[in-house]
């Protein structure tokens, strides 16, 4: 298990800035993910003020696409900020101030509304904490598990939370399954060091990983060494 700090290492730095940046638009991709339904612009435009109603359209075609509460600069958001404006808002002034976490985070409610989701909170955790550990009964791969943890909010309609929280999450999750194993081999092993030794990454000799792998001939002297 990889570890950054006290953290489970999942993804790449790059991976991780992907997941979690504003998306890059072409010009056909922004005419189509910022087109709204009647009923979407009928809700945008009982917000109190231009620049929000802005940032809800950009917010909301965001996450149809990432499914992540994003949180940015204004640098990364002009040229779609301006293009909103422009499609539906014309009178608003292009203000180019950032909105304050209690604004975003309101509206990010308005959005989960809209698109029937919800956010990650404790319950969900335990659900996908049971869940990772089922998962992990099968394989320890933290990549796989972060796979699954994703695609899981995704069908329960739960925004991705921030990278940290998936960490520790799966992090939960693995901890949990080797404490499992370590339980049973403690109970039922009575020779344990020698079977230990059958699992460990560093032992070159009678590893059970090399016996699970298939043999590099039918040649009689390598079946009798498999």
């Amino acid at each position: 298990m990889k570890n950054q700090g006290n953290r489970l290492s999942i993804l790449s730095l790059p991976e991780a800035q992907e997941l979690y940046s504003v998306p890059q638009f072409s010009a056909h991709e922004r005419e189509y993910l910022f087109s709204l339904t009647d009923d979407e612009l009928a809700v945008i435009n009982r917000i109190n003020s231009y620049r929000n109603r802005i940032h809800l359209t950009l917010m909301l075609g965001y996450f149809k696409v990432k499914r992540v509460c994003l949180v940015y600069g204004w640098k990364e958001i002009d040229e779609d900020y301006r293009y909103v404006a422009e499609r539906y808002f014309p009178k608003a002034n292009k203000q180019n101030k950032n909105l304050d976490r209690r604004t975003r985070s309101r509206l990010y409610n308005t959005i989960f509304n809209i698109i029937d989701h919800q956010r990650y909170d404790k319950a969900v955790e335990q659900d996908v904490l049971a869940h990772l550990e089922k998962r992990a009964m099968l394989y320890i791969d933290e990549t796989q598990l972060f796979k699954d943890m994703v695609a899981l909010l995704k069908s329960k309609h739960v925004a991705i939370p921030r990278y940290s929280t998936l960490q520790l999450v799966i992090a939960k999750a693995i901890t949990r399954e080797e404490t499992r194993l370590s339980g049973l081999i403690n109970r039922f092993v009575t020779n344990k060091n020698s079977f230990l030794r059958l699992i460990d990454s560093d032992e070159k000799d009678c590893r059970l990983n090399d016996l699970k792998k298939l043999p590099k001939t039918y040649k009689p002297g390598e079946v009798r060494k498999e």
